[in-house]
């Protein structure tokens, strides 16, 4: 099968205590607004653990589980805009851990654990207003949080990112107006935090 859990253009969704493994995407959304994921999990996978695309909007995923996809563990894409993702867990994850690209504006990372990725959280592609708040990134194989692609106006507070293989904090490619602050990034191969070509 390819979706373990498939919605298209739908609202006010439920999604509770469902584990999904062994599909293309454990959880693939499209179109989704006003919808809840809480307390689910998504392992194995052979794309994403959870895939938000194509104008998600306004939407709560909490205590999500994404382990050992092959693609993200969870994935925010294509304008999907203002959803909140917190207390979730996306480790060991072939790709991002948390990802959100393609000019998604305004979500919300909350005490969200991606370790052991090959990057922890990355935002690419023209991604602006996002806040991430106590977010832990640590012994990936990359970057702990990669910022890139004109990603800008961003807040990145209180996030710890140890360990990685690269950088722990990395902003490249005129990613610029980005708001640091509190940040811990220790022991990383390269630099703890990195502005290259960016003006954060």
């Amino acid at each position: 099968n390819n979706y373990g859990i498939y919605a298209d253009t739908q609202v006010n969704l439920l999604i509770k205590n469902i584990g999904v493994t062994g599909v293309y995407d454990g959880f693939h959304l499209e179109n989704v607004d006003l919808s809840v994921l809480s307390g689910d999990s998504a392992a194995s996978n052979n794309n994403n653990g959870l895939y938000l695309l194509y104008g998600s909007d306004s939407n709560t995923v909490t205590n999500f589980m994404a382990i050992s996809n092959f693609g993200s563990g969870i994935s925010l894409f294509s304008s999907s805009n203002g959803d909140t993702i917190s207390y979730s867990t996306a480790n060991s994850n072939t790709n991002n851990g948390i990802g959100i690209s393609s000019s998604s504006v305004g979500n919300t990372l909350v005490n969200n654990i991606a370790n052991s990725n090959s990057i922890g959280i990355r935002l690419t592609t023209s991604i602006s207003g996002s806040v991430l708040t106590g977010n832990t990134a640590n012994s990936n194989t990359s970057h702990g949080i990669w910022v890139v692609g004109t990603s800008s106006n961003n807040i990145l507070t209180a996030n710890t990112t140890n360990s990685n293989s690269l950088n722990g904090m990395y902003f490249q490619s005129n990613s610029s107006n980005n708001a640091l602050s509190r940040n811990i990034s220790s022991l990383n191969v390269q630099t703890g935090i990195k502005l290259d070509v960016s003006d954060s």
